[in-house]
């Protein structure tokens, strides 16, 4: 039998949800943690994209990093942030994480070859990420195994990725942190990182 589909309307903006929840359902369900204001503004005015948000940042050694920073700049295959945080009007339902990494090079920053950190056998897979977003926690210090995956063939997964069982809504012009922890006792190595926040992002009509 074929699974049944509920429609959702939002002021206008039509879902369909199923037993599978997609990202811009887990947006519909967030929506009531916003002011009555901007649920009005994004249920009029929006529509719904995909989207993720990313940082490449260079470990040196170090036991923490910063992988946003508010130093930050837009800058292809860099950073897609500026100041780490949302441009006005923006609100993100963040459903996944994928952090890849890649060995340091003197090479641009950006040009790198990312990899599962399970197949670059590197420690940082036995580190911690904590995700905040105006200094409240978006996710958990999560245990960096859950990004030591990888996926050959005809898989229909993506390398390193972690998908939230509580997808967390991101308001625009709030600071967002990923803070990587690694035993601060031992040498971790010169590698590249790259972070990627995936889910969907509201765009003005």
């Amino acid at each position: 039998m074929a699974e049944k589909e509920k429609t959702v309307k939002l002021r206008g903006v039509k879902f369909v949800n199923s037993t599978i929840s997609t990202a811009k359902a887990e947006f519909v369900a967030g929506m009531h943690t916003l002011p009555a204001a901007i649920q009005q503004a994004i249920g009029d005015n929006a529509t719904f994209l995909d989207h993720s948000i990313y940082a490449v940042k260079r470990t040196n050694n170090a036991s923490s990093l910063e992988l946003f920073q508010d130093s930050d700049t837009k800058q292809e295959g860099v950073c897609n942030l500026n100041g780490a945080k949302l441009n006005a009007g923006e609100y993100f339902m963040l459903t996944g994480i994928r952090l890849m990494a890649a060995n340091y090079s003197t090479e641009t920053v950006g040009a790198e070859y990312f990899q599962s950190i399970r197949d670059l056998g590197i420690d940082i897979a036995n580190g911690e990420l904590e995700i905040k977003a105006n200094s409240k926690p978006v996710t958990s210090k999560l245990s960096c195994r859950v990004f030591a995956t990888s996926y050959e063939g005809g898989a229909k997964a993506l390398d390193g990725y972690y998908r939230l069982e509580s997808p967390k809504l991101i308001a625009a012009q709030v600071p967002i942190t990923a803070t990587l922890r690694l035993n601060p006792t031992v040498s971790h190595g010169d590698y590249m990182l790259r972070i990627e926040l995936m889910g969907v992002i509201t765009a003005r009509a």
